[in-house]
Formats: structure tokens, sequence, C-alpha cells
């Protein structure tokens, strides 16, 4: 196998070569034969053997799970800011209602500060 095996492989009595990890890409494969062992005959010809790689190894592949990892990123930070921003919202609703009420609790205070609870005339102190 040009460019992955350096020497030719003696397969023996075997009539079957075989690669079981080649890298994805084209190789070509070569044959020689040997009936005594001593003078081999180089085949003029060779087989074209291409290996395509699975869909993950692919530059498509790495691309969009890098757009699609990039979306995610923006997708949870824009929800965080949502959430945060609803949650100050509320705050600020709840500090103003309280501050209403502390407001007119102390309005009441100051009517009953100046006058008699028993009575209802006008306090002197």
């Amino acid at each position: 196998m040009e460019g992955i095996t350096p020497n030719w492989i003696d397969a023996g009595k075997s009539r079957e070569a075989a690669f079981p990890t080649l890298p994805n890409g084209s190789d070509r494969f070569r044959v020689a034969a040997s009936i005594d062992r001593k003078r081999g005959q180089e085949a003029t010809a060779s087989l074209p053997i291409i290996v395509k790689p699975y869909f993950y190894q692919t530059l498509w592949f790495s691309s969009m799970a890098a757009i699609l990892s990039l979306a995610m990123v923006i997708a949870l930070f824009r929800f965080r800011t949502h959430q945060l921003r609803n949650r100050h919202t509320e705050m600020e609703r709840l500090v103003a209602e309280k501050t209403e009420a502390l407001k007119l609790a102390n309005e009441h205070l100051s009517r009953l500060s100046f006058a008699d609870a028993l009575t209802g005339l006008a306090n002197r102190r």
C-alpha cells in the first residue's frame, strides 16, 4: 500500500491483504506475485482506494458544531440578561410599593401625634 507501508508485506499462503485502519484520503494498492518466492513479478496496474471520513470528521461538521455552540452561548446570555432585567423591574416595583406603604404609615402616625386618641382634640405637645 503506497504511503502506508514502507516495504512490501509478504502475505505468505494467504490470498488476501488486510489493512484495518486506513486513514482518510486516497491511497494506491499494488500487488507483486511470485511462484517460488525468489522471482517476483510486480503488477503494472494499481488499485486506487478512497477512504471517506466519517461525517463528524468533516470540515462542515466542525463548522456547524462551532456555529451551534456560539449560538447556544449567545442564547444563554440573552436568556440570563432577560431574567435579570425582569428581576430588576420586579424589585423596583416592590421597592416603590413598600415606599408608598411607609409614606402612608408615616402620615397616619403624624396625624395621630397631633390629635388626642380619646377626645379627638388637638394635642398640645
